[in-house]
Formats: structure tokens, C-alpha cells, sequence
């Protein structure tokens, strides 16, 4: 019984791990991040605040695939909307954002490099 458990367990974690590799392969092709912009309130109350991955994709299919990863590892992905050609799927908050750069690193160190350098920027 022992045993059973102890497979499950290390299931779980190579099963979140597939989903985060596929999700940073398509955050690669063409994603990216936007951060907290750093305004004070004399230049205006209506300044986004957020922090936010945005997956843009070319179907419906892919959308829906790519949330179902999102959920499994974890993250709360956001409603897709239209941009241009393209479908974009968004992720929000900070931890997401900060999940992507660890993950991203794995692949494309420079990518992430600049996903830490705005993260870095937004907190001052």
C-alpha cells in the first residue's frame, strides 16, 4: 500500500511538470509579460497595477488546451480575448509571473533575464 502511495506522489509531480514545459515552449514562440507600471498617483488613478503572462496563440483548440496546463499547474489563467490575428490567453498576478521566469530559465535564459529585469523594475 506503501508503494502505491509513494508512485502516486512522484506521479504528481512529473505530471506538473509536462504541463509547465509545454506551457513555456508556447510562451516562447510569442509570449510575454507585463508588469506593474512604477506611477505615482498625480499621473492618474485609471494606471493598470498588475502583473500579467499573455500566451498569444492562433485557435480556439490551442486556447482551451493551454488553460487546461495553466489550471493543472496551479495557476488561474484569465478569460482569452481577441488581438489582431491571434487569441490571447493571460495569466495574472505576481506568482504567475514569477513562476514563468523560473520555468522559462530552463530554456531561454535570456528571455527570462528580461522577465527578472522588469519584475525588478516593477518593485522599486
Amino acid at each position: 500500500m506503501a508503494r502505491a502511495a509513494k508512485a502516486k506522489s512522484t506521479r504528481g509531480k512529473a505530471a506538473k511538470a509536462k504541463p509547465a514545459a509545454e506551457l513555456v515552449r508556447a510562451f516562447s514562440e510569442r509570449g510575454y509579460v507585463r508588469v506593474r507600471a512604477p506611477r505615482s498617483s498625480a499621473q492618474g488613478a485609471k494606471s493598470h497595477k498588475g502583473y500579467e503572462v499573455r500566451i498569444p496563440v492562433r485557435d480556439n483548440a490551442t486556447v482551451r488546451r493551454l488553460a487546461k496546463m495553466v489550471r493543472e499547474v496551479g495557476l488561474r489563467p484569465g478569460k482569452p480575448y481577441t488581438a489582431g490575428r491571434r487569441i490571447v490567453l493571460p495569466i495574472y498576478g505576481r506568482t504567475a509571473v514569477e513562476s514563468f521566469a523560473r520555468w522559462v530559465r530552463r530554456l531561454n535564459k535570456a528571455k527570462a533575464e528580461r522577465i527578472e529585469q522588469k519584475l525588478a523594475a516593477a518593485s522599486r
